[in-house]
């Protein structure tokens, strides 16, 4: 009976898997939604609770990312793979090759919590670069990251009126709240704060119509709101960008006001708060964000010490295969000695973690996709509108905000939805102007057949002599 029953529950869990696939292969909103929607779950519940299947604890994310790698090859099987898709295929290798490592050293179950998150990024990408880029496919990627915006603020501000009026709620994200002097706490971790940030870049190509003057304003102020957040590593990404941006000014027409704006808004509100009387809870805990690197036990301190050690010599690594293709697989861990105790988190920087999984091999081929699809987005084509040579610019900006926030941490799975939509772009201006080549190539063949050859008699006859 228990067998019958087991069985049952497998072909259910088939046809749900098959039902959720060919409602993802047609809809990108369903997908959105669900990844986006998880995203938003986890900002809320601080992590939601696993389901325990076969002795495994499955989370939502295990089962939206198989749902969405296997739609994706489907549908890139149905159709001519480019060099960028093919990139990120050898990235996946590499993870697969650790992965495969780690399962025949350390079990399925260690190895597989530690490819869990570079899998779901790589089955995000897969999927959303399954699509072609379209206006209507990047306006519903900015639509929902709207949405999810909007959410993220208002459970911010929440949080901050919990703490000050003591509303419910505030055990789930207790974690969350620092040391620092003052009131005034991280209430979003920093991979919700760059998805803020990013709202205010996905912002740029909307500053158009009646509504043009709303949408700055809303722009500034979730960029202030970022800065007032407090995670110095979206700071830098934030300097980085507008630094970017600001180089690119010619291709965003008519944007200036914009990005002086939010500069602007940056530079007022750290002024402020710098010459502020410390009494302000707020310009006591920004003193504190700002002065705590140069400090002697400073978080960044931390982290270079941690470094070292992963990079050390004394590490464990002995061949040049080690150095080649990772030394550390997934379920080997991260363990070192920082400060004369041993830990085993996260290296807190991504390339860092990809090093030491996949390998010098794996690292330059993370580099290498993110290199060609910034190439080529920025190759502008002649018959591109105005706004979609400003997509391009915002695209690109997204994946710089990216590798800038990847000094610091590891990237969410909800970033592989930019770098979808991103790698769709680049893949699609890659082919018009391979296309467009071979139209020229062809107008100039048959027009040299349609041209009679040059004869000196033609032209003496033509001249009348």
């Amino acid at each position: 009976m228990s067998l019958v029953f087991l069985l049952a529950e497998a072909t259910a869990a088939l046809i749900a898997l098959a039902a959720m696939v060919a409602i993802f292969y047609r809809s990108q909103s369903a997908a959105l939604f669900a990844v986006l929607g998880v995203f938003f779950a986890d900002s809320i519940f601080i992590g939601i609770p696993p389901l325990e299947f076969g002795g495994f604890n499955l989370y939502p994310q295990d089962l939206i990312s198989t749902v969405l790698l296997a739609t994706a090859l489907i549908r890139l099987a149905l159709r001519r793979p480019t060099t960028l898709h093919l990139a990120w295929a050898l990235f996946a290798l590499t993870g697969v090759l650790s992965f495969y490592t780690g399962f025949q050293l350390y079990g399925a179950k260690s190895s597989g919590v530690e490819f869990r998150q570079p899998l779901f990024l790589i089955a995000n990408v897969f999927y959303f670069s399954s699509f072609t880029f379209s206006e209507t496919s990047f306006g519903r990627i900015k639509r929902a990251w709207y949405i999810v915006t909007a959410g993220l603020v208002a459970l911010a501000i929440y949080r901050w009126l919990a703490e000050w009026f003591g509303l419910p709620g505030m055990e789930s994200w207790e974690m969350l709240r620092t040391t620092s002097p003052g009131r005034i706490t991280r209430t979003l971790m920093a991979g919700q704060a760059l998805f803020l940030f990013q709202a205010w870049l996905l912002t740029g190509p909307s500053l158009m119509g009646r509504r043009k003057r709303i949408i700055q304003l809303a722009s500034v102020v979730l960029l202030g709101f970022v800065f007032m957040l407090q995670h110095r590593t979206v700071w830098v990404a934030t300097l980085v960008c507008l630094v970017y941006l600001f180089g690119r000014i010619r291709m965003l027409l008519h944007r200036p006001l914009w990005l002086a704006t939010s500069a602007a808004t940056v530079c007022g509100l750290f002024l402020f708060f710098s010459f502020a009387d410390s009494s302000n809870g707020i310009a006591a805990s920004l003193r504190y964000s700002l002065s705590e690197p140069t400090s002697d036990r400073s978080t960044l301190e931390w982290r270079v010490s941690s470094w070292r050690q992963l990079l050390g010599d004394d590490n464990g690594r002995t061949s040049a295969r080690d150095t080649l293709l990772g030394y550390l697989p997934y379920g080997a861990g991260l363990r070192r000695r920082v400060d004369g105790s041993v830990v085993n988190v996260s290296a807190h920087n991504f390339y860092i973690d990809t090093l030491m999984r996949t390998g010098a091999v794996g690292l330059s081929v993370l580099l290498l996709c993110y290199g060609l699809i910034i190439f080529r987005i920025r190759r502008t084509k002649s018959e591109d509108s105005s706004q979609k040579r400003e997509w391009g610019v915002i695209l690109s900006s997204l994946l710089i905000s990216q590798l800038a926030y990847s000094f610091g941490y590891s990237a969410g799975y909800e970033q592989g939805v930019l770098i979808g939509a991103a790698l769709s772009l680049a893949a699609a201006r890659a082919t018009g102007v391979a296309r467009a080549h071979g139209r020229i190539s062809m107008i100039e063949h048959r027009v040299r057949r349609s041209t009679p050859p040059f004869r000196a008699g033609n032209a003496i006859a033509e001249r009348g002599i």
